[in-house]
């Protein structure tokens, strides 16, 4: 299977992203990116994490663990309820609602 330089790397040239533009994504430096992507850094979990959320693919992916894109846990899921928790109550429901009607809209257009 492969690294996580080569996965990191395969992943933001399939998106065709520049250093500059996944350092903004990730909010990191274009020269921290460079020392992943060379191995002459290893990420912390932190980083894998948000770095396979941004990409849309799994942590087992990215860290090389797995060949699937998709785990059982779907990482950009996983970052967005993470975000949803900083929520107050109110604000998390509002947004609970807006995603269970727009997920039921979607699979009703879908089932057509």
């Amino acid at each position: 299977m492969a690294s996580f330089q080569r996965r990191f790397k395969e992943l933001r040239h399939e998106r065709g992203w520049t250093l500059d533009d996944l350092a903004e994504l990730l909010g990191t430096t274009k020269s921290t990116l460079s020392r992943y992507e060379n191995g002459l850094r290893e990420p912390k979990i932190e980083f894998a994490e948000k770095s396979a959320g941004v990409f849309g693919v799994s942590t087992d992916y990215l860290l090389g663990k797995s060949d699937s894109r998709k785990g059982e846990d779907d990482a950009q899921l996983k970052m967005l309820f993470r975000k949803a928790g900083e929520l107050s109550d109110e604000e998390r429901e509002e947004v609970l609602s807006h995603f269970e009607n727009t997920l039921n809209l979607y699979l009703k257009h879908k089932r057509r």
